[in-house]
């Protein structure tokens, strides 16, 4: 049996190093990054197509989702962001503004308490955070296997990482458990990404 001991010490060392990297950009490069994607997954037609969108709310220096999530309001979809209810386990919570946000207990804002959870089955479109990701369709995220696990509960949603350029690497050490996207957005472009 092959052990996953240095699968695990090269993504730790590839997250580290990925969010160093992040870490160096300044705050007017990542506010520019971040408007650039955003903008670009606007044009992409993802958002217009969709019913249900989940995403994650950004915080300090993740690729921003603000202006996704307000114009998704302004559409009138339904809209749902993530609540930490365990370790790696989070559910999804329906918001009709940006008011329905609140702190949450690790300093991410989730959905305020009354906010109706929605079923995974009954999301399109998820648009999922990374530190980097592949051509392939893998993301590499922050270690806690929360996107993993809902992922693994949808049915038919389209998912999505938004991820600068420079954060397209050549592989992430997927592991079998990894769910994959079917679309990553950059500054410059979607890259599709081909069904295995």
């Amino acid at each position: 049996m092959i052990s996953t001991m240095p699968v695990r010490a090269d993504k730790h060392a590839l997250r580290e190093h990925m969010l160093a990297l992040r870490r160096a950009r300044s705050g007017a490069e990542q506010a520019a990054l971040s408007d650039a994607i955003q903008t670009q997954f606007l044009r992409s037609g993802l958002l217009q197509d969709c019913h249900c969108v989940f995403l994650y709310v950004s915080v300090a220096d993740e690729i921003g989702t603000r202006k996704i999530l307000q114009e998704a309001l302004r559409l009138h979809k339904t809209v749902c962001v993530p609540r930490c209810i365990a370790k790696g386990i989070m559910t999804a919570h329906r918001i009709r503004s940006m008011g329905d946000l609140q702190e949450g207990k690790y300093g991410i804002p989730e959905p305020r308490d009354g906010c109706p959870e929605i079923m995974p089955d009954a999301i399109d479109l998820i648009v999922a955070p990374c530190v980097c990701a592949e051509r392939a369709g893998y993301r590499l995220g922050y270690g806690g296997g929360y996107y993993d696990r809902f992922l693994a509960q949808t049915q038919h949603a389209a998912v999505c990482a938004l991820c600068p350029e420079i954060a397209i690497v050549p592989t992430v050490y997927p592991q079998p458990y990894d769910q994959k996207c079917t679309k990553i957005v950059t500054e410059r472009e979607v890259l599709p990404v081909a069904p295995e």
